[in-house]
């Protein structure tokens, strides 16, 4: 058997392969990650549950107002603004005195300057011999010419000595001529002229109808309250089970219940005509009171129509059944 010389060999340096460590090198980062996610996963769920137990998170406010009235806002102001009236109408009341009390500005006025394009056209002398006629004037009534420039004076108030205005020392109530009087009778036929109105279509309403005047002794009719004959009451042992009443109060004694149903009586004697009286005692919390109720129903849906006529009234009603 031959043998094998495993000196005639050169030895040869053994080294772990690269893949292998690059292998473990990516395993131990795999790991920590694993191990850095698990432990923010136990913080977050630990942050969640003491959320609530924390509060609230507060939030500072901001400094200053939210809005500020700019200094100069612009636009237009209105007249007649800021006046005591104005808080009458807005309020009902009147607000405190100012300490300056301002008067409103005068209404404008029309200048001597205003004259001039106001005037119409001249009358015709149809006209104006009907005026001279009714004025008993001799001749041609001449128009009155229009008012003489203004000049370039203010107009001075008089008012205290002579209590007009003046245009140069003189009344300006001079300058102004009075319209003499016409009688409508002076004036010519022809003159006066009939608007023209066509005819009325047939069947058209020309005239509107007068209405009927009502009589001078007409009168409201009022409804008397009738109240009821006489009162029938009816003891509590005469009822039935399954009977329909109403109720109409509880009171602490039972004259006090049969003077209300005297009253009810009087104010609603239609509604309770044919209806009987029953007081019944009861005991409640140590408390004795006597309940009011009408009998004389059908049955249940009488009973509510009754206490919705009584209720439309504002009157108490309840309606129930014997047990």
């Amino acid at each position: 058997m031959a043998e094998v010389d495993f000196d005639e060999f050169d030895s040869v340096d053994y080294h772990a392969p690269r893949s292998a460590r690059v292998q473990r090198i990516v395993h131990l980062a795999g790991a920590v990650s694993s191990v850095a996610m698990v432990i923010g996963l136990a913080v977050w769920g630990y942050n969640v549950a003491v959320r609530d137990v924390r509060g609230v998170p507060v939030i500072r406010a901001m400094e200053g107002p939210m809005r500020v009235t700019p200094d100069d806002p612009g636009g237009q102001i209105a007249d007649n603004q800021g006046l005591l009236v104005n808080d009458i109408a807005a309020t009902g009341t009147s607000g405190p005195i100012p300490s300056e009390i301002m008067l409103a500005p005068n209404a404008a006025e029309l200048d001597l300057g205003d004259g001039p394009g106001l005037e119409g056209d001249a009358p015709p002398p149809e006209v104006m011999a009907a005026v001279a006629e009714a004025s008993g004037v001799v001749g041609t009534v001449v128009m009155p010419e229009r008012l003489p420039e203004p000049s370039g004076q203010p107009v001075r108030e008089d008012r205290e000595e002579t209590g007009a205005s003046t245009v140069e020392g003189d009344p300006v109530q001079e300058l102004f001529v009075p319209p003499p009087a016409i009688d409508p009778t002076l004036i010519p036929q022809e003159l006066v002229r009939e608007p023209d109105i066509p005819p009325a279509p047939p069947g058209a309403v020309t005239h509107s109808p007068r209405p009927q005047i009502r009589p001078g002794a007409l009168a409201r009719a009022t409804a008397v309250p009738v109240p009821a004959s006489s009162t029938q009451e009816v003891s509590v042992t005469a009822l039935k089970s399954g009977e329909s009443l109403v109720q109409l109060g509880a009171f602490d004694s039972p004259e006090q219940a049969r003077s209300e149903w005297t009253r009810l009586s009087g104010k609603f004697g239609s509604l309770l005509a044919g209806k009987k009286l029953v007081v019944q005692q009861t005991v409640s919390g140590g408390r004795t009171f006597f309940r009011l109720r009408a009998q004389g129903f059908e049955g249940e849906p009488d009973a509510r129509r009754f206490c919705s006529a009584l209720l439309a009234e504002n009157a108490a009603c309840i309606p129930v059944i014997v047990r």
